[in-house]
């Protein structure tokens, strides 16, 4: 079966960060894996609003008050083997994007450790999984300092 490898990128469209993503997205290729790359900044996704009844976690990530491509997205992670999530460094740290991205796609929706111990959410429909993944981070400086 074919290995799924899904990018997600927080860099400027054929900037620093999705050139080195594409350069591992065709590595991926030459081992044989399907791959995708998704263009963060070019996606509606709003920040958690950390709801006080969180439908997230009992409905899955489609059940998200926010009416935006968070679903789309976790979609397509839980549809990967493996992922890579680059972005550019921006005042000591990654672009904004990322970190709405990590708040709604990753956490406890998705956690296996979670899922062993209290059992796998019916939504996720045995896509629980332990996914391989990487990160690249691109950064620089005008002065050494």
């Amino acid at each position: 079966m074919t290995k799924k490898i899904v990018a997600f990128s927080a860099g400027k469209t054929n900037g620093n960060t999705e050139t080195y993503i594409k350069i591992a997205l065709e590595e991926a290729r030459k081992m044989g894996c399907d791959t995708e790359l998704i263009r963060l900044n070019s996606c509606d996704l709003r920040p958690c609003k950390a709801c006080l009844n969180m439908p997230c976690m009992a409905k899955g990530p489609a059940g998200c008050i926010l009416k935006d491509d968070g679903a789309w997205l976790a979609e397509k992670f839980l549809e990967s083997d493996g992922f890579l999530l680059g972005s550019p460094v921006w005042a000591l740290g990654p672009a904004g994007v990322v970190s709405d991205f990590r708040d709604r796609i990753f956490g406890p929706k998705t956690d296996v450790a979670g899922n062993e111990l209290y059992g796998e959410p019916e939504w996720m429909n045995g896509r629980t999984q332990y996914r391989p993944g990487a990160l690249i981070s691109v950064g620089g400086a005008l002065t050494e300092n």
